[in-house]
């Protein structure tokens, strides 16, 4: 027997015996001419694995999740669920909590126990009057990442021991297929065109995507406010070596200093809120390559080492992706720009390298100020050897972008809404058109700047309840305690202090003495 089947079988509560194929445990020693137990078949799955699995067993795998469950004839099912967190690193502690949260997903009726932790897997076992089984995950640290693997067994009490052979003989023979092409170095992976799928916001199926088959995304459109909606995916090859970024959702709207703010005592990095509660930053005009140096070095800085900018240039062909520009009552002039920044850094000691694009568009009021905004963000990061082809993907993805004319038409009812509310609510504020997504405000400035003291009062509460209101949740468990909490999904990095206080963080970087990483679920 192998050396890996056997440690799953003792794993699994069974015996094993290394100079002989029999065990007293299984079923059945007989062999047929593959090397399978008689009766035994190989399941071969479009999703691209094989496994062998005894007769009338069945295999189904669930596409969104990833997970692959294994059913038997009698009550018996296995589960084998490779799944990669981001920007997660686990040690057994926290591998072991994030083990207490699967089992009760796989096996609900199993009283499973509490996590045994060793220097490389995480073991459970369900030992009830009902159901017993095992659960193991095991874990590999990556630079960007943990890529987790969790093998799972459960039965009825009176036939689990009689079945541990087999699922250990299921876990044994699974397979990924073309595993040398899997394995080989990431820059081989890009030699071929990769095939596109389409991959819809899953949030509020606003827009649509054009992604490698295969890769993990994360992320969609986050409504802030009735007419502030922002999007942010983050795209991971299958080995976790290669992060696309499309779009960041801590981006907001942006507003030009004026003296009129001066006056209000408002000055550059602080926000004015418009009466939907809606948030603008006043901040000068950044340029496509103005804002993607900055993004550069204010935000991938916190995800990597060592940064150092290689070039930086101007892209005027990617203006093509903003949307037309469109002139409304009070705007003189509108500009859109674009520009690109080249760096590299470590993470882990591994030299990695980089490329953001941004395009940036202004729009300069006829009486004083005006509106900008980020139009168009994307980037991406990869070992240094798969720089250029990963590059490539990521401009494809960027290119795809497409708005759902559904979700359109019905932010336009909803924006529309939302303006004649807010004009019921203060005369002073006048019609604006948003478009979605592209955080496209475009106002006069006195939207912004007339009345702002009478209006301040109104909408505090307002901009007090919708500060932190975005559309999508994530579950995070506290690791000292265990417990399980929904919360939103807008931090990098969440965290908890010692009185209970959860805050989220765009870097590893805690917020403070006494703060403790929360773990992300998958």
């Amino acid at each position: 027997m192998k050396p890996f089947a056997c440690l799953l079988l003792l794993l699994l509560g069974a015996s094993c015996n290394f100079s002989a194929e029999q065990n007293t445990t299984a079923p059945s020693a007989a062999k047929t001419t593959s090397g399978l137990p008689s009766g035994w078949s190989t399941h071969r799955d479009s999703a691209g694995f094989t496994i062998a699995i005894p007769a009338g067993w069945n295999v189904r795998t669930e596409k969104q999740t990833g997970r692959i469950l294994v059913q038997g004839t009698q009550g018996e099912q296995s589960a084998i669920w490779p799944t990669f967190l981001p920007q997660q690193q686990l040690d057994a502690n926290s591998a072991g909590m994030l083990a207490r949260q699967i089992a009760p997903r796989l096996d609900p009726q199993a009283a499973w126990g509490p996590p045994e932790n060793t220097s490389n897997f995480v073991r459970l076992t369900a030992r009830g009057a009902q159901r017993k089984g095992v659960l193991l995950l095991t874990w590999t640290n990556k630079p960007i990442g943990a890529q987790v693997c969790v093998y799972a067994s459960s039965a009825p009490a009176s036939s689990y021991r009689t079945s541990a052979d087999m699922f250990a003989r299921v876990f044994e023979s699974f397979r990924i297929e073309s595993a040398t092409e899997k394995q080989a170095p990431i820059n081989s992976g890009f030699a071929a065109s990769p095939k596109y799928v389409q991959w819809m916001d899953p949030n509020e199926s606003a827009f649509t995507l054009a992604v490698p088959e295969g890769w993990k995304a994360l992320g969609g459109a986050y409504r802030f406010t009735a007419t502030d909606i922002r999007k942010g995916v983050n795209l991971f090859s299958p080995d976790g070596q290669v992060r696309i970024l499309y779009g960041d959702a801590n981006i907001p709207a942006f507003t030009l200093p004026t003296p009129m703010y001066s006056q209000l005592g408002m000055r550059e990095g602080t926000y004015t809120t418009l009466g939907d509660g809606s948030k603008l930053l006043i901040r000068g005009y950044l340029s496509g390559e103005q804002f993607a140096r900055d993004y550069v070095e204010n935000t991938m800085r916190g995800q990597c080492q060592n940064l150092r900018i290689l070039s930086t240039g101007n892209r005027p062909e990617l203006t093509k992706l903003a949307a037309p520009s469109q002139m409304v009552p009070g705007i003189a002039r509108v500009e859109t720009t674009a520009g690109e920044v080249a760096f590299s850094c470590t993470v882990n000691g591994r030299s990695l390298e980089g490329y953001v694009a941004a395009v940036t568009r202004v729009a300069y009021s006829s009486m004083q100020g005006g509106l900008w905004y980020v139009e168009n963000l994307f980037g991406v990061l990869a070992p240094t050897q798969s720089i250029q082809p990963a590059k490539a993907v990521c401009e494809k993805v960027a290119s795809s972008f497409r708005l759902d004319p559904g979700w359109e038409n019905r932010q336009r009812q909803i924006s529309a809404a939302a303006v004649q509310q807010d004009y019921a609510r203060s005369q002073q504020i006048q019609q604006r058109a948003l478009r979605a997504i592209q955080e496209d405000l475009r106002a006069t400035s006195d939207i912004i700047v007339n009345g702002y003291n009478q209006r301040q009062a109104t909408y505090d509460e307002i901009s007090r309840k919708r500060e932190n209101a975005i559309l999508g949740t994530v579950d995070v468990v506290d690791p000292a305690s265990g417990r399980q909490y929904k919360i939103e999904n807008y931090s990098d990095y969440h965290w908890m202090d010692n009185q209970g206080n959860i805050a989220g963080t765009r870097t590893a970087d805690s917020p403070g003495l006494g703060w403790r990483q929360m773990l992300d679920l998958p």
